[in-house]
């Protein structure tokens, strides 16, 4: 029975010599003599010194014993001097009261290269940066992982062992959505699954993967590739295409000569969407002591033109001004007290940057853009996205003023021109009508022939008049700054310079509105000078399917029962002509407010 065991089987008396060797020993050690040789000549040279000891001990305590894999690598030494790894176990036979030992020997040669081979591949599959994760069909539970899984995950290798699954770190699947997926690799149908998803990690990050799933024998594997870098490029190519095409819409615009307000404003637009901020808004200094709020894009409608005044000296935006650089602040809310007018929306916000708008060295604006509190900084890219955008609006400014300033020279010469055609056809006609009427004093018939002559000849010279006062106001002219400069010139005469609110295509409006309205913007700030006392002036100007212009004032005021002067007439006039209409308010002591619509 022991010459047909599988296992090489070796029996040694007392002395140490073999007594019984089976084919399979044989075959081991490579010869058929066996029998008489001592047990010590099999034994690795290193370890033959010691065996002779060690065979004596175990006789005086003999038991059954294993030596089984150790560390210390038993082998046996070959007729041929090569060395076999082995595994020993040993047990005692007495026979006729003599003493022998059985050593029963396995050949470990083919486990040991196919352990070797295993610890190979789990080494370069530790090796690879990729996340390899092994787990089971049924229960979903991991039953190997690679280090890529280790640092992709965060998790330990023990941890991801101790009963984790992939849908513990695949936030946005749940179960029955993954065993969907997995259904066609277990079924046979599809050889891999290919998708993209979200890895969470142990801290709570995530990490975009690429996955890819097999299923090679009886588990599942996972192939996860981390494309962080892949879609930071992705993002930062859409970024610079977004940028890209914002310049391409400023130059557009600036191309299409289009007010500079409208140009600010789509600035504004644009650098929300760029950063993802809450607010953006153009700032542009007034006087040395306050801002214009030129154009401002938050979640509701954006108001172009000058819209309120704020004080330079406490807003980032002042700070901008008075540096002449970038300047940045975590808290804008923190200084919302300042910005009157539009405090509530900057109440709301969190970190901010303010970027000057430069032309020939001089700040003409402030561009600044702001996210709410509690949420994420602007990145470095965002700011140098404003950057730029304030730098193409810098070239708007440039090319706008520039208009500005061809406009001014054409005004001029038109003024020069007009000058002369109030001289050659005005005055002229007026003051032969005169001459007329006066020689014909005396002469009764013929002063009522001349007199009615003299009328058609008045009204030609009146019409005269009107062509060239509208000639004044040219269909290309900034309305917003035309109102401005009227406020302007009301501050200057009274001390109180009106708070302006422009919004709407104030552009659009045809001449003859445009000259109507501003006439009776100056007339209603004439009274307001001449009669009404007023401390504060506010003027807002909407322009949709009506114009609307409201002006309020908290002066004397007066009651119902005082007539309306020539002024105020006047006015009323102009709006019935473009089929409009004069509403007045007005309280004794509690101040005056004046709206005046038509049609756009």
């Amino acid at each position: 029975m022991l010459g047909s065991a599988v296992d090489s089987v070796l029996v040694v008396d007392e002395s140490g010599s073999i007594v019984f060797a089976n084919r399979g020993a044989e075959e081991l050690i490579g010869t058929d003599d066996l029998l008489g040789h001592q047990i010590e000549r099999f034994v690795p040279d290193r370890f033959r010194g010691r065996h002779a000891e060690l065979r004596e001990r175990y006789q005086r305590a003999p038991q059954r014993r294993s030596m089984g894999e150790r560390a210390l690598d038993l082998k046996v030494q070959r007729v041929d001097g090569s060395l076999v790894p082995v595994e020993i176990s040993l047990s005692p036979i007495e026979l006729d009261g003599h003493q022998f030992v059985m050593a029963c020997m396995r050949d470990l040669t083919d486990r040991l290269a196919a352990q070797a081979t295993t610890r190979r591949i789990a080494g370069t599959l530790d090796a690879i940066h990729d996340g390899v994760f092994m787990f089971d069909p049924e229960d979903l539970h991991f039953t190997w992982v690679n280090n890529g899984a280790v640092t992709q995950t965060g998790y330990s290798r023990q941890e991801l062992l101790d009963g984790m699954t992939p849908l513990d770190i695949k936030s946005r699947f749940t179960v029955e959505e993954f065993r969907a997926l997995i259904d066609p690799l277990l079924d046979g149908s599809q050889q891999r699954v290919s998708f993209e998803t979200v890895h969470r990690r142990k801290d709570g990050s995530s990490v975009p993967v690429d996955i890819v799933l097999e299923q090679p024998a009886d588990v599942l594997v996972a192939i996860a590739r981390d494309v962080t870098k892949r879609h930071e490029a992705e993002l930062e190519r859409d970024r610079r295409e977004a940028l890209l095409e914002a310049l391409s819409r400023i130059r557009l615009a600036l191309i299409d000569q289009r007010a500079l307000t409208d140009i600010l404003a789509e600035v504004c637009r644009l650098a929300r969407n760029l950063t993802g901020a809450s607010l953006s808004l153009v700032a542009l200094p007034s006087t040395t002591e306050l801002i214009d709020i030129g154009a401002i894009e938050d979640d509701g409608d954006p108001l172009v033109g000058l819209s309120q005044r704020v004080p330079l000296q406490d807003t980032l935006a002042g700070s901008a001004i008075h540096q002449q650089s970038v300047q940045r602040t975590r808290s804008l809310a923190a200084e919302a007290g300042a910005w009157d007018g539009i405090a509530e929306q900057v109440s709301h916000m969190g970190d901010a940057v303010a970027v000057p708008i430069v032309r020939q060295n001089q700040v003409e604006a402030v561009l600044v853009v702001a996210r709410r509190t509690g949420e994420d900084p602007l990145s470095a890219d965002d700011v140098r996205s404003v950057v730029l955008l304030a730098a193409e609006a810098g070239i708007g400014v440039d090319l706008s003023r520039g208009r500005t300033d061809q406009d001014r020279l054409v005004v001029a010469e038109d003024r020069s021109r007009i000058a002369r055609d109030l001289h050659d056809l005005v005055i002229q006609r007026l003051f032969a009508a005169g001459m007329r009427l006066q020689s014909a004093l005396d002469v009764p018939d013929l002063l009522v022939e001349r007199t009615h002559d003299t009328i058609a000849e008045l009204d030609e010279t009146i019409a005269v008049i009107r062509q060239t006062i509208f000639q004044l106001v040219r269909s290309n002219d900034d309305l917003a700054l035309a109102v401005r400069r009227v406020a302007d010139q009301h501050g200057d005469r009274t001390g109180a310079v009106p708070q302006v609110r422009v919004r709407g295509n104030v552009d659009d409006l045809s001449p003859a509105r445009r000259g109507a309205l501003l006439a009776t913007i100056t007339e209603a700030l004439s009274n307001i000078a001449k009669h009404a006392h007023a401390g504060h002036v506010d003027i807002d100007l909407c322009v949709s399917d009506d114009v609307l212009l409201t002006i309020t004032d908290d002066g004397d005021g007066f009651g119902n029962e005082a007539g309306r002067g020539f002024g105020l007439r006047n006015m009323a006039s102009r709006a019935d002509d473009l089929g409009g209409e004069l509403v007045l308010e007005s309280v004794a002591g509690e101040g005056t407010t004046l709206r005046w619509r038509i049609p756009a």
